[in-house]
């Protein structure tokens, strides 16, 4: 850029500040519509048009146009509202108690002042529209024709003039003469987003424009001007009583009619068509949520205040406005008495919003808030919604968006933490980091279990479909007939679940199972995603059923952006994976049912992408069948388990070691933060932690946290490996098997847990003998623990089932039934061996243990 450039920016930016402090200063004693202040305002927008427009990749440029629309619209608009509610409150409002009115201002000054914000709401829109043009025009902004085309404000099509603003030779827009001489087309991609984010921000102002020109409208039996309830407006009659006594004007009582609904259909096409042209930007999904709320409808509101956060550049102020609606819905919930069963479909599907609504708002609040009341009410929102999607009764649409605010939801609570509730109990701990740190991970935890159960849920539905037999007179070959009503309802929404788990697999994969540590790492409690054993297993049946109903090769091939991709644009959760609408191909619309055959094409190609994703997916794709890697594993290991089997071991009863969260299952923040300090204030020189440590390096393992962070259950892990019925658990308890490595190892029986600490359990000694004799089966659980029962709140993964070797061995002796952690202990000291017990076998125990585990 050249120095005279630069010298001629930084003087029009001077000059348009100095312009401003002078309106800012008129705006004090004068009227917005005064003239002095008319002039002031057109001569700083001049000087914004200036620098907009003829230096626009100046520094001094940067953000003019939200200077632009503050400072010369926005401001004044601002102004009008608030006289015109002043005004109403007098002219329609109750009489004073006290003396008549003064310089109040009447029936006649509301009428006048209303005229004058319409007329300078009509000028505004005129010379945004002006601005929208040249804009486009003069930085060869080609791809937002369509986009000014489905407005109706494309040039040629009325007001859109090279000469804009041009009335009896005068300029009265602002807008500087057009210089053919100067090209500032954008060279860059960069410099290109950029001037379609700021011709986006015009449309955004011009959706604004035309929502206050639809709310401030009262005619054709509207409601008052600025107000969405209320009887329609009417002939204003003054007040009786001469010098403003007795009642305030208004409408008669027989002239009091029920007013119509407000259309904000045209400010929508405006922000619809401003997001469409800059996806990654939020702004214009928070203008959409502001006209839901005018409409009373929060769901919706919700939705688009998600869709304005989960972009590249998030509209930060959706964060607060989001929370009042979440709330209120709360409040309202909180106060509501016991909600009767419901009949009508419409009555159930605005029940199932309400419950959504709540369920978010409960992730809001914290893990006191949301342990007891959040998992149940989750698990039962997922039970109506699988019904109401079963009975046809849930609209397409809405299932699709249950699934976005969760996938949404997950984001924000990762990317924008809101602030500490007010009301809520404090924890008395002097570490509340670690509080916060524990009530963020179980509310993550509680999200993305979540999203994966809304996911198994669908999936369970659509085999229960694919089921189903086509109709006797359907042609043979028609795939499309194949297609059942509830099974084309859900196809959208499974579309967007697919592409969510193929984008997110490894978030997936490595919070179903409590991450590798030595005991000592950390206190930050892990995230885990709860039930992903019934998660896979359900996924490998329906894609597999997808695949042999609806074969890939006779599936057309998806072409273009469906409804969905368009919704969606821009919507970081999916990280890219939908069609972007520039790559779609021309031609005519497609027919309904090959949409939905290309959705069914879609949803395949996901599951074979994520099936290819050997780093970190638990399913492969073998012919036309999806199975669980650790299903292909088993079958290839099946004659090593039938020699085993006629030695009297059965891979059926092999135990294993399963890793339960405490800050997932404790039920006070104050006990959260009491473990972690005991796992941290622990001496160094335990012995027994010591020879557990050694004993598991050895064994070339770290993923069993030792000491107070977690309990270690035993029990059968073929549920949460195989897709397949589940064998029944053997009553012995034969030595462990080692996925690693080492000799086969037999796990001791816990000793008696101390009810003020779990005691660690530890190996006995460096060496492995060739043979050992089994555990007894009678295990011994702490008295302050004493259920472990498997909750909706407590995730548990077969992934972790399936790579980690039994932490608990005993390569020297077996501890006999009964035995203490002082004899352990004084065994380690000493030096002496412990005696083995005899083999004992105890069926009643066993299957006493993995009920308990399973309640």
């Amino acid at each position: 850029m050249s120095n005279t450039t630069a010298e001629t920016a930084s003087q029009l930016s001077r000059e348009a500040r100095n312009v401003q402090q002078s309106l800012k200063e008129l705006q004090k004693t004068c009227e917005p519509w005064a003239k002095e202040v008319e002039f002031q305002r057109k001569n700083l927008r001049r000087l914004y048009l200036r620098l907009l427009l003829l230096y626009p990749y100046a520094k001094e440029t940067k953000d003019v146009e939200t200077h632009l629309w503050m400072s010369t619209s926005h401001h004044f608009i601002s102004q009008y509202k608030q006289r015109i509610l002043a005004l109403d409150r007098v002219v329609f409002g109750p009489p004073p108690r006290h003396g008549p009115r003064h310089q109040q201002g009447g029936p006649v000054e509301y009428r006048k002042l209303l005229s004058r914000f319409r007329q300078f709401l009509a000028e505004e829109e005129r010379f945004w529209i002006q601005l929208v043009l040249r804009f486009q025009r003069t930085f060869g902004l080609n791809d937002a024709q369509p986009a000014l085309f489905a407005l109706g404000i494309a040039s040629g099509e009325g007001e859109g003039q090279p000469e804009e603003g041009l009335q009896n030779g005068r300029n009265n827009l602002g807008f500087p003469p057009e210089d053919g001489s100067t090209d500032v087309v954008p060279q860059k991609s960069d410099q290109r987003k950029g001037q379609l984010f700021i011709l986006a921000k015009a449309l955004v102002c011009l959706g604004d424009l035309a929502r206050y020109k639809e709310l401030y409208n009262d005619g054709g039996g509207r409601p008052r001007a600025g107000h969405e309830d209320g009887p329609a407006a009417g002939p204003i009659r003054p007040p009786r009583g001469g010098r403003g006594r007795g009642r305030g004007g208004g409408i008669s009582t027989s002239e009091q009619m029920p007013a119509r609904e407000r259309n904000y259909e045209r400010a929508q096409r405006y922000y619809e068509q401003a997001r469409l042209l800059v996806p990654d930007e939020g702004n214009a999904s928070h203008q959409l949520a502001i006209l839901s709320m005018y409409k009373k409808d929060t769901f919706g509101s919700l939705v688009h205040y998600y869709k304005a956060l989960c972009v590249l550049q998030p509209y930060d102020p959706a964060t607060g406005n989001m929370g009042i609606i979440l709330d209120k819905a709360l409040d309202a919930w909180r106060k509501s008495p016991e909600r009767p069963p419901l009949t009508e479909p419409r009555h159930k599907v605005a029940r199932l919003k309400e419950d959504v609504l709540i369920l978010h708002a409960l992730w809001r609040l914290g893990v006191q808030e949301t342990r007891g009341v959040g998992p149940m009410h989750a698990e039962q929102l997922l039970r109506d919604f699988k019904d109401l999607v079963s009975e046809r009764i849930v609209p397409p649409e809405t299932i699709r968006e249950v699934v976005i605010l969760a996938q949404g939801a997950l984001l924000k609570h990762r990317k924008f933490r809101d602030p500490p509730v007010s009301g809520h109990r404090r924890s008395r701990s002097s570490d509340p980091d670690h509080v916060r740190t524990a009530s963020a991970s179980t509310i993550e935890s509680q999200i993305a279990s979540h999203i994966i159960a809304l996911h198994r849920t669908l999936m369970e539905v659509g085999t229960d479909e694919l089921a189903e037999k086509p109709p006797e007179d359907a042609a043979e070959g028609d795939l499309a007939q194949k297609i059942t009503a509830v099974f084309r309802r859900t196809l959208p929404a499974l579309r967007i679940a697919g592409k969510w788990l193929r984008a997110n697999i490894g978030y997936v994969t490595q919070r179903s199972a409590p991450r590798d540590n030595d005991g000592r790492r950390g206190r930050a409690p892990s995230v885990l995603i709860a039930r992903m054993d019934d998660f896979w297993t359900t996924y490998t049946q329906f894609m597999s059923a997808l695949l042999r109903t609806f074969p890939l090769e006779k599936l057309p091939a998806l072409t273009r952006a469906l409804e969905e991709d368009i919704d969606l644009a821009g919507f970081i959760p999916l990280k890219k994976y939908l069609m972007d609408r520039g790559t779609e191909r021309t031609g005519g619309d497609e027919h309904p049912n090959d949409e939905q055959l290309m959705r069914i094409a879609d949803i395949l190609e996901d599951a074979r992408s994520t099936a290819a994703d050997v780093s970190g997916s638990p399913i492969l794709l073998k012919g036309n069948q999806f199975l669980l890697r650790t299903t292909a594993a088993e079958a290839a290991s099946e004659a090593p388990a039938r020699e085993n089997s006629s030695n009297g071991i059965s891979d059926q009863s092999i135990p294993a070691i399963v890793n339960v969260s405490k800050a997932a299952e404790r039920t006070d923040e104050d006990e959260v933060i009491g473990d972690a300090m005991t796992d941290v204030t622990r001496t160094d020189d335990d012995p027994v932690r010591e020879a557990g440590d050694a004993f598991r390096s050895g064994l070339r393992t770290s993923s069993s946290e030792a000491g107070d962070d977690e309990d270690e259950i035993v029990w059968n892990p073929r549920p949460a490996m195989s897709p397949i019925a589940p064998p029944a658990l053997s009553p012995v308890a034969p030595p462990a098997l080692s996925p690693i490595g080492p000799p086969a190892l037999s796990p001791i029986a816990p000793p008696v847990l101390s009810p003020r600490r779990p005691s660690a359990l530890s190996p006995t000694g460096p060496t492995v003998p060739t043979a050992l004799p089994s555990p007894p089966a009678v295990l011994h659980q702490s008295p302050a623990r004493p259920n472990f029962a498997t909750q909706t709140s407590l995730p548990q993964s077969p992934a972790r089932i399936a790579e980690e070797p039994p932490s608990v061995t005993t390569p020297k002796s077996s501890v006999g039934q009964g035995m203490t952690a002082a004899d352990l202990l004084n065994s380690l000291k000493t030096g002496v061996p412990l005696e083995p017990p005899q083999r004992i076998v105890s069926s009643t125990h066993a299957e006493a243990l993995f009920g308990t585990g399973s309640r």
